[in-house]
């Protein structure tokens, strides 16, 4: 079989957007019997990183713009050259980000064909400065692909093994032992958490007395002092530091409150829940916003800015929002990014 003796190598790092991502990619090629090896900067301390599940190797990297850039990239590539003579992959795939810059480098050095994904709306700068050499880049919002040089696909955003198979608002709710009946609001900041929104959540769960929520904290969020805040009243609270399975958490939910993190939008798109999407301010280019608006423009979503935020008003657009879910995911017709992979072959 020609998949079981190819290796494919993703390049990937720093954030969990990036490399959460890409280990969904690395898990589906796993199952389809290609040999996957993973790289890039810091991947060895690297917390969203699955150390026991792929063979890695760091390559040094800095950011774009620092005065160390240019030494740590001549290392990096240095690094990189290396590690590609040794691997022998038939194909690199780049996730963006700084972290993976001497990756595609000696790619392009050694002319071994790469192809990129580019999960935003806006392209990072990363992206942006490869596509133009990329076999292809391929496009979550096609927003980003207006923006791009070079050819560019539109894909469909990798989720997690779990999200194959969608439970259902009963299982989900019995899940986290929540009430059958009611409706339930999930408000998400994030795997780092989001201060606006922790405190947006008690304060909306003061209006709204009887609605059941899943507060997704963060892991540097105060739970016992949030859970406290959630006092006086009747509808049931979980509050969690971090959800590992979250497509129980959204299918629980009849409505939500998230911020717009690509992987986010993805997750919330399968399900066509009616969200408020509050984008995080300070993201790299402000990435988020444009997510949002174009998340907007394809489902039951409005989007918030956090300058914006207040308890009535939130409440106000949850009501507008409804919470009749559309039945269907908007990206069903999209190619997966693992058949565009398989494809550049």
């Amino acid at each position: 079989m020609v998949a079981s003796v190819k290796k494919i190598l993703l390049a990937a790092g720093g954030t969990g957007g990036h490399v959460i991502t890409a280990q969904a990619v690395g898990e589906a090629l796993q199952e389809a019997n290609f040999s996957v090896v993973f790289a890039g900067s810091g991947l060895s301390s690297n917390p969203y990183f699955d150390r026991g599940k792929f063979p890695f190797a760091d390559v040094r990297a800095a950011p774009l713009g620092f005065f160390s850039f240019i030494g740590k990239t001549v290392c990096g590539v240095w690094d990189s050259l290396s590690l590609l003579h040794r691997e022998s992959p038939s194909l690199v795939v780049g996730f963006g980000s700084y972290h993976t810059v001497p990756l595609m480098i000696a790619a392009m050095v050694l002319r071994i064909p790469f192809i990129l994904y580019e999960a935003n709306a806006i392209p990072g700068r990363v992206v942006r400065l490869f596509g133009g050499r990329a076999l292809f880049t391929a496009c979550f919002f096609e927003e980003a692909a207006a923006k791009m040089g070079g050819k560019t696909v539109r894909a469909q955003h990798p989720l997690r093994s779990a999200f194959r198979r969608l439970p259902t608002q009963k299982e989900a709710r019995a899940f986290f032992q929540l009430p059958a009946e009611g409706e339930c609001l999930l408000i998400i900041g994030g795997s780092q958490g989001a201060e606006p929104l922790n405190a947006l959540g008690p304060a909306v769960g003061a209006i709204e007395k009887k609605t059941h929520i899943i507060h997704v904290a963060g892991r540097k969020a105060p739970l016992e002092g949030l859970r406290k805040q959630y006092a006086d009243r009747s509808g049931t609270v979980v509050v969690t530091a971090y959800e590992e399975r979250m497509e129980y958490a959204i299918a629980a939910s009849d409505r939500v409150i998230a911020r717009a993190g690509a992987s986010t939008v993805a997750e919330l798109e399968l399900f066509a829940k009616p969200v408020i999407y509050v984008p995080y301010p300070h993201a790299t280019d402000n990435h988020q916003l444009y997510n949002a608006h174009a998340a907007a423009k394809r489902g039951p979503a409005v989007v918030v800015e956090e300058k914006e935020l207040s308890a009535h008003n939130i409440v106000e657009r949850l009501a507008a929002l409804g919470n009749t879910a559309q039945i269907g995911c908007h990206n069903k017709s999209v190619p997966t990014l693992i058949t565009h992979i398989i494809g550049a072959l």
